[in-house]
């Protein structure tokens, strides 16, 4: 086939042109292709654009601690979920002694975290607390911009994606840039007009935090009705002031030292290991071996027992060659899944499919339905972590092993009483679940109501 050499040449000088992107040097923040080419950040073109440097200013309050101060320290969640207290320390605890302080009404950021949405504005609370060099602290000028107005901004995904591009450093550690920070554009809506977006966007937060406070009272008023039907009742150990502690021998279940918490019920105190028929603790496969992930069978580690009832997901899986090799512990439906190592122990969940498996710092405990139904189990263990989580051992890592976890005392009812507490918690867990649901709708739809207003139409 022949082909015209100047015909050929136009076509191609036309397809390069739309892949390049020419920017003046003016314009070059940094060397980072991403940044400059999402400089087009989606945003309404009905708002004027300024950089986010020209609405805030550096906070260069300086402090050298006192060794002999009590200091409170700050730390920012992920997500835009707050600026938090972290600590308080004296200044002789603290290793950098040259640190800022903050003030209320401040917008601050972690260095590190920014990609992850680490940003927020200092509350009252804080006034005065101190942060290192990876927070970066800043006065808003209300004049221009309104600080509520600017935290829900920095919250949206398309803020986030612009922080990540304008990150550098290895993975995990990588730190925005200030200069980079402060260049990017945010849309501007007059002071009016923010003002009634952010009442729009709270009128939807109100919404979600009233369903908040129905939620924990139907959480608390069910413990309660639980705890009575239950019988549950702590005792008052008598302790003197030498801290000896004194339990009445009618309390008395075993022979040892242990931290668990007397209580009382109106049956039977039995312990958990005289009603199972198999207790064990799941195993990771060695990573190196790829064909062991990946796959169809659910891989349960403490980050996946949340609120969540009845196990059927999970964020990792293996495939059916790490349980051939033996290289993965299995456990049936029914199983109850106990987080015995860890920030998170004494989570639980409840396996809802044919097979899982777990990693090392869950437990997996199979119940004799005869005597307990493992369903009634989970609702024990759910909502009394302070008893099954008491006797375990303080460390670095708090750790409760199987034969603790055997010796955990439980109510004892009868097979017709289990089934009606069961079936009583489906109906709680139903209108929870619905609360939650409806809560977490609210504060989707205020995000998303502001983005719709800040952002181009997809």
């Amino acid at each position: 086939m022949l082909v015209n050499p100047k015909k050929s040449m136009d076509s191609m000088q036309a397809t390069s042109y739309q892949y390049i992107n020419v920017i003046p040097y003016s314009n070059l923040i940094n060397w980072s292709v991403n940044y400059h080419l999402e400089r087009d950040h989606g945003y309404n073109e009905d708002y004027e654009l300024v950089n986010i440097g020209s609405v805030i200013t550096r906070n260069r309050q300086k402090i050298e601690l006192q060794e002999e101060e009590l200091y409170t320290q700050v730390t920012i969640k992920l997500w835009g979920k707050g600026v938090v207290e972290r600590t308080k320390k004296y200044g002789k605890e603290i290793g950098t002694k040259n640190q800022y302080r903050v003030s209320e009404g401040q917008f601050i950021m972690s260095k590190i975290d920014a990609r992850n949405g680490a940003f927020g504005i200092v509350p009252a609370e804080l006034e005065d607390a101190i942060t290192t060099q990876d927070f970066l602290s800043y006065n808003i000028n209300s004049d221009k911009v309104n600080p509520k107005f600017l935290k829900i901004l920095s919250s949206t995904d398309q803020f986030l994606k612009i922080c990540q591009s304008a990150s550098t450093g290895t993975t995990g550690r990588r730190r925005i840039d200030e200069k980079f920070f402060l260049s990017i554009p945010i849309p501007l809506p007059s002071l009016e007009e923010q003002q009634q977006i952010v009442k729009a966007y709270n009128e939807k937060v109100d919404e979600a935090d009233s369903l908040k406070d129905q939620t924990l009272s139907v959480k608390k008023d069910y413990i309660d009705l639980l705890s009575k039907k239950l019988g549950v009742e702590f005792g008052k150990s008598e302790v003197n002031r030498s801290k000896l502690k004194y339990i009445k021998y009618s309390n008395l279940h075993r022979w040892g030292i242990s931290n668990t918490q007397i209580y009382q019920s109106n049956f039977p105190l039995v312990e958990v290991g005289s009603c199972l028929t198999d207790i064990s603790t799941g195993t990771t496969p060695p990573t190196k071996r790829k064909e062991y992930f990946d796959g169809e069978v659910p891989f349960f580690t403490p980050a996946d027992l949340t609120d969540i009832d009845y196990l059927k997901e999970s964020k990792r899986t293996l495939t059916a060659l790490a349980i051939q090799d033996g290289k993965a512990r299995v456990f049936p439906k029914g199983t109850l899944l106990f987080v015995g190592i860890g920030s998170s122990i004494g989570k639980v969940g409840l396996v809802d499919i044919q097979i899982a498996t777990s990693n090392q710092q869950i437990t997996g405990i199979a119940f004799n339905e005869d005597i307990m139904l493992s369903e009634f189990a989970f609702i024990f263990f759910h909502h009394f972590q302070s008893i099954t989580t008491a006797d375990k051992v303080q460390s670095t890592l708090p750790i409760i092993n199987q034969e603790k976890i055997k010796a955990i005392l439980m109510p004892k009812p009868p097979i017709s009483f289990q089934k009606q507490i069961i079936l009583e918690y489906k109906s709680y867990s139903k209108k929870l679940s619905n609360l939650i649901k409806e809560e977490s709708t609210y504060r989707k739809n205020a995000l998303s109501n502001f983005e719709s207003q800040i952002f181009k139409s997809q």
